[in-house]
């Protein structure tokens, strides 16, 4: 009888083996298709995204497009325009109508500073004579900065004082420099907002990722809790069929003993 019985349960752990493969494989297949169902309900692809997003006001669009073409401007622009982007925290929210009533005579320097940076490296270009004040201005001198860890002039109210006195003395100069001293305040504003667009679009990305980490979370618990039941169900099928052959097993047994007492006794009496 032992042999008969590690046949059966031979049986039946291949026949587990079988149910819980399949279990597993149309579970994740339908899950799978859900998935997808679930991501492309919740979650903006970058084109939907970039249909959505407002643009930038068109003031700041051509002042990203002006930063983009210093970049393509001698080292003396790029020097100038990286130093003003990495300091425009300093005049953070500040416009020509509150810059000068603030109590921000440091953010004036900022401003004046490195408007005459971009005026001298464009009077530079054009081979125009340089004021004697304006040499920490120059594109030898910028090239010597590295990039700030907090807002910092790299020369005094009275450097730059004196630098604009100089420029003032040419019209064309002077001019030069008001135009930047504008551009500048608009750049710090642009570069603001390119800095919160790709912040917008980080947070999206995080939303997205928590988005698809929950959908695969959940997808994996349902199929295994699909898997689970169907290998309850498996196994209660399985226990009521063994209780059936066991029952038949005693009771072919019980028949056995009583086919053999019986011929005991005819034999016996013979």
């Amino acid at each position: 009888m032992r042999p008969v019985v590690m046949v059966f349960w031979t049986s039946v752990l291949v026949q587990r083996w079988i149910a819980s493969a399949q279990a597993w494989s149309w579970g994740g297949e339908n899950k799978g298709l859900d998935t997808v169902h679930i991501m492309n309900s919740h979650v903006e692809t970058p084109s939907t995204k970039a249909q959505s997003t407002p643009k930038l006001p068109d003031i700041y669009t051509v002042v990203i497009r002006e930063l983009q073409e210093l970049e393509s401007e001698p080292l003396c622009h790029r020097n100038a325009a990286r130093l003003l982007v990495n300091n425009c925290q300093l005049i953070d929210g500040k416009d020509d109508a509150t810059m000068d009533i603030d109590s921000g005579r440091r953010i004036r320097d900022f401003v004046d500073s490195y408007a005459a940076s971009l005026a001298i490296c464009d009077l530079e270009r054009g081979s125009f004579d340089i004021p004697a004040g304006c040499a920490p201005f120059r594109a030898s001198s910028l090239a010597k900065l590295p990039d700030p860890k907090q807002p910092l002039l790299h020369v005094s109210p009275q450097q730059i004082d004196f630098c604009l006195k100089g420029l003032a003395k040419s019209t064309s100069s002077w001019n030069t420099w008001v135009s930047y001293r504008h551009k500048s305040l608009r750049f710090c504003e642009a570069a603001r907002a390119e800095n919160d667009k790709g912040l917008e679009d980080a947070q999206h990305l995080q939303q997205l990722l928590t988005v698809l980490m929950k959908t695969v979370l959940a997808g994996n618990a349902e199929i295994a809790s699909l898997h689970d039941s169907a290998l309850m169900k498996f196994s209660e099928r399985t226990i009521s069929q063994v209780d059936v052959v066991m029952a038949a097993l005693v009771s072919t047994a019980a028949s056995a003993a009583s086919l053999q007492d019986q011929m005991a006794k005819i034999i016996s009496k013979a």
